[in-house]
């Protein structure tokens, strides 16, 4: 069961938020659940397909789980010229976990992150310094958000300009739009240098067929994690996963957290 609702983070920003429960949960049941966090992509939001696939998964394998838009993005309060940046959005995981944690039958000693793209990177980012995390999955996600051969005509024209916009997937509507000096923010993160931090376990999975994020991202990730780690690639994925790759890569996730957080 889904059920919409917000939190204020640490700006005073109302994120828009999902908190989706087990049905047998919604009808009463008090046993504490674990939790997870759900971090979407650049650009994207916490209703894209991909992450409600994930979502319904995990639900209906007896996890809570907590949906949101980043700050200045899709139904979340601020801009999106100048609110929507890495160490924002840092921020902001900060405040959902908390949020979640004090969810009615969550057990706050039992709660992991996963993220896609941007949201995998941030994820690992913020397992390196979230000591309450239990486990994080990092699903297709760059080493770093600039500075890297897939991006670099993208970030030329995006300085030069001052601005990139792209219009949002449904079912969102409209253009999103953010000033060049997200990059300048950006070159401040790498999971790269995060994964050697990492405390708790970590999922890295790749995409078989993913252009966007090559799977060389995933691989040094990987490579740089000292704790318990697994590393699985999803045959056919894109960098959004349909189909069978999400299917396959939605059994992945549940797997991982199942493991490690019962």
């Amino acid at each position: 069961m889904d059920q919409r609702t917000h939190f204020i983070n640490r700006r005073g920003l109302r994120l828009a938020a999902i908190v989706s429960v087990p049905e047998d949960e919604s009808a009463g049941e008090s046993a504490p659940r674990p939790g997870v966090l759900i971090l979407h992509g650049f650009t994207s939001f916490k209703d894209e397909y991909h992450l409600q696939a994930w979502s319904d998964s995990l639900t209906e394998s007896g996890f809570v789980t907590l949906r949101f838009d980043a700050s200045g993005t899709w139904e979340s309060e601020g801009s999106s010229e100048y609110d929507f940046r890495t160490s924002n959005y840092l921020d902001d995981a900060a405040d959902g976990l908390s949020f979640l944690a004090s969810w009615a039958g969550v057990d706050r000693d039992r709660i992991g992150v996963v993220g896609h793209s941007m949201g995998g990177m941030v994820a690992t980012i913020f397992a390196a310094s979230e000591p309450s995390l239990n486990a994080c999955a990092s699903i297709q996600a760059p080493m770093n958000m600039c500075r890297r051969e897939e991006t670099r005509e993208r970030d030329r024209a995006w300085r030069e300009s001052g601005w990139f916009e792209r219009q949002y997937s449904a079912p969102a509507t409209g253009v999103i739009r953010i000033h060049s000096s997200f990059l300048d923010d950006a070159e401040k993160f790498s999971a790269v240098v995060s994964a050697e931090h990492v405390r708790c376990p970590l999922l890295v999975v790749v995409g078989g067929v993913d252009d966007r994020v090559p799977s060389y991202h995933g691989e040094e990730i990987f490579r740089r994690v000292t704790v318990e780690k697994e590393f699985y690639v999803v045959e056919g994925s894109t960098h959004i996963p349909t189909g069978a790759p999400l299917v396959d890569c939605s059994r992945r996730i549940v797997q991982f957290f199942s493991d490690r957080l019962r």
